[in-house]
């Protein structure tokens, strides 16, 4: 998993422990996802959440105006939470580490291939069924499979599960041959 800072991790955790009691905590997953991909796309308003400078109290109507239709009364509670707290600023952290604890919750396994290309169809199956054959990861009952093209990869794939990684570019390759061949084997090193 990645590393979050702690804060973020126990604000996840307990987010995570009061939509389980509530037992909506799918719904709050889905708020969160749509909160992500505001934060991430949206640089406006990272800085606006993460200004110091700018009082909880400027913050609060943007939150419940932006998110509270669609959001979750708890989710909408929870940000306004953080944001009275003066830690709106860990709101994109907290959210992504809500996400992991929830997969790890729901034993979904987050993959991580970076290709040159877009990977096909029965590559896509072909790396979730290697994956899933894999003893290190028996007991997970799906993958999430997050595909990155890599334009400067040369290439293959590289996989990435759990802290594991699979380096099968052929930049990867290369570099092995160059390593190889450069001690010279007939020549002694005295």
């Amino acid at each position: 998993m990645k590393g979050y800072s702690t804060v973020a991790k126990r604000y996840a955790g307990a987010l995570l422990s009061l939509s389980n009691e509530a037992n909506i905590t799918a719904s709050v997953a889905q708020d969160f996802r749509s909160f992500l991909e505001v934060w991430n796309e949206s640089s406006e308003v990272r800085s606006f959440l993460k200004n110091p400078v700018l009082q909880p109290g400027l913050k609060i109507p943007f939150v419940q105006e932006a998110f509270g239709n669609s959001f979750q009364e708890l989710s909408l509670r929870f940000m306004i939470k953080m944001v009275r707290a003066r830690r709106a600023s860990l709101l994109g952290e907290v959210a992504e580490s809500f996400a992991a604890q929830y997969r790890r919750q729901e034993k979904v396994l987050e993959v991580q291939v970076k290709s040159a290309i877009a990977l096909s169809d029965s590559t896509r199956k072909a790396v979730q069924d290697w994956v899933m054959a894999r003893t290190e990861f028996t007991g997970w009952k799906s993958i999430a499979l997050n595909e990155h093209v890599q334009s400067d990869l040369i290439g293959g794939l590289v996989l990435q599960v759990e802290g594991l990684e699979l380096d099968l570019s052929l930049e990867r390759k290369l570099e092995d041959f160059r390593k190889q061949f450069s001690k010279n084997l007939y020549v002694a090193d005295f």
